[in-house]
């Protein structure tokens, strides 16, 4: 005899909508989990969409576009940008309000993937037939990060748009997962009680199954991967490779990305002399592939969130040069799989790489930490149990914030 149908906020939601500003095609960490994501929700037999705003037409939203060819001509980068999150904004709800009429209220989990998702599903939620989960994947804040791609400035009208939809987001998620600790703590400190009691942790994992590399697949000693621009502080490395050459170590360094930064960074290691060390290689599909063909990851970034590249190369069992800044030292213990590099000072962080790569013994056991460490906090059936379980919980209260005017 069949008992009684699931109610909507017990029975598990077969249908996954990842709601996302990005399309996961792309190079960006977002991308690269969303990809990541939905692998393990097809492998657990969920219906999966990318719902993302690229493609919609509706009179609304060509009027948007209208307003973005006259601001690309007369207004200023940070209007401009405030009329494409908007476009954003409006086309995810356009789709978003779609996918939950087709649902006709079986149960349903959105998982948002940015500020503006997070708080368009909380617009558009369908009562206790819903639920919203939200990852946070950005540095602080939305709002920060523009600031520090030049976008706005800190107080700016893109800056405070960026701070009330991030608020938005926090209101709308029935859960909200964190990749790092350092975020959870930066988080919790704006929003208090209330977001602590509906967050959890949730590690990052590779797009891809990772081998370990052997040592005779080496055929570089550094690399470096992400988008050649100010935050990522590929000049630091520069000035670190240059500090080597000086104690008479002339170690090679591939630079994996492209970005506003290439000329200059071209210009300063013919001015340094290390030209001929340097391999700019621009953007390269699969770059974590390029991981178990060199000795070492160097990254410079002076702020992450989790940087995935960072367990990429655990995975490759590499060791890791970089920063104890951000989420870094919970990927990485200084001496165990890597080693922490002074931010402000080359000298000492020239030091450091030579006492590593001139130290076969200590090298050989970061290697093998390094995938040891992999294994036990990163790999993909440590992730999928948290996932699924945060994708699975109860569905939402019915909480709506459509009484907010969303711009």
């Amino acid at each position: 005899m069949r008992g009684a149908p699931e109610s909507a906020t017990a029975a598990i939601a077969r249908r996954v909508l990842i709601l996302s500003c990005v399309d996961g095609l792309g190079p960006t960490g977002v991308d690269t989990h969303i990809r990541a994501a939905v692998r393990i929700l097809e492998e657990a037999g969920r219906e999966v969409e990318i719902v993302h705003p690229h493609g919609v037409r509706t009179p609304e939203l060509l009027l948007i576009k209208v307003a973005q060819r006259i601001a690309g001509k007369l207004a200023t980068k940070e209007t401009r940008t405030r009329l494409a999150r908007l476009a954003y904004a409006r086309a995810l709800r356009v789709k978003l309000r779609r996918r939950l009429r087709a649902a006709s209220g079986r149960p349903v989990t959105i998982y948002a993937q940015d500020s503006i998702s997070s708080a368009t599903a909380g617009q558009q939620r369908q009562g206790a037939a819903t639920r919203v989960v939200t990852v946070v994947h950005f540095n602080r804040s939305e709002a920060e990060e523009l600031a520090v791609k030049g976008l706005t400035q800190v107080g700016g009208p893109l800056y405070r748009s960026a701070q009330a939809w991030e608020r938005r987001s926090m209101v709308a998620a029935d859960r909200i997962l964190f990749v790092s600790d350092f975020m959870r703590h930066e988080v919790l400190g704006r929003y208090g009680p209330d977001v602590a009691a509906r967050s959890s942790m949730l590690g990052l994992w590779p797009e891809d199954e990772i081998a370990p590399s052997s040592r005779e697949e080496a055929q570089r000693d550094l690399i470096a991967i992400g988008t050649l621009e100010p935050r990522k502080n590929q000049r630091f490395l520069l000035e670190v490779l240059s500090a080597c050459v000086e104690h008479g170590y002339r170690y090679t360094l591939t630079l994996i990305g492209d970005g506003p930064d290439r000329a200059a960074l071209e210009a300063e290691a013919e001015t340094l002399g290390i030209a001929d060390l340097i391999d700019f290689r621009g953007r390269v599909n699969g770059a974590q592939d390029e991981i178990g063909r060199h000795r070492a990851l160097i990254h410079a970034a002076l702020l992450e969130n989790m940087p995935l590249t960072l367990i990429e190369t655990l995975a490759h069992g590499r060791p890791v040069f970089c920063f104890a800044l951000g989420g870094m030292p919970e990927i990485v213990r200084d001496g165990v799989e890597g080693m922490f590099l002074s931010p402000d000072d080359a000298a000492a962080s020239a030091d450091k790489v030579i006492a590593l790569l001139e130290n076969r013994e200590l090298l050989t056991g970061m290697e093998r930490a390094a995938r040891t460490r992999f294994e036990a906090h990163f790999s993909k059936a440590v992730a999928a149990a948290v996932l699924l379980s945060e994708l699975d919980g109860p569905r939402s209260t019915g909480m709506t914030i459509s009484d907010i005017k969303l711009v």
